[in-house]
């Protein structure tokens, strides 16, 4: 496997500890199919690896895993919110997580963003800023 999966597989295996009965959508597959209840998608918003030492031993990966908290309209603000909330404390900053040798660390305090409408979904966002330094 390659740095970018590690990395997103360490990121994904805290995100399921929250609660493993929601559906998660992670990217390029299917939504579930009940409009009815709530879930969550996933991206990973990668950035350029940036080499912050001298010569080609070491890579930092820095990026944003992207949690959209998806709630059926008309149920108010306040679930998604703290679903959104309660996600955004699994990554507490300075916290870090190891997958196939990659270590990945949260580099700034999660924070759930201003919810909007999707057609039939409320969505919160939530942004999770990490970095994996690979040596």
């Amino acid at each position: 496997m390659n740095t970018n999966d590690n990395v997103a597989i360490a990121l994904s295996q805290r995100l399921q500890t929250y609660d493993p009965s929601i559906f998660i959508q992670f990217p390029n597959e299917a939504a579930p199919p009940d409009a009815d209840v709530y879930y969550l998608s996933v991206a990973f918003l990668r950035g350029q690896p940036e080499n912050p030492a001298v010569g080609p031993t070491m890579e930092r990966h820095v990026g944003v895993l992207q949690v959209n908290v998806h709630y059926p309209v008309n149920t108010g603000e306040g679930p998604a919110r703290r679903v959104a909330d309660a996600l955004a404390a699994l990554f507490p900053v300075g916290d870090s997580m190891t997958y196939g040798g990659v270590t990945v660390r949260v580099m700034q305090t999660a924070a759930a963003a201003q919810g909007f409408h999707d057609g039939a979904w409320y969505v919160v966002p939530v942004s999770v800023f990490y970095q994996a330094d690979v040596f």
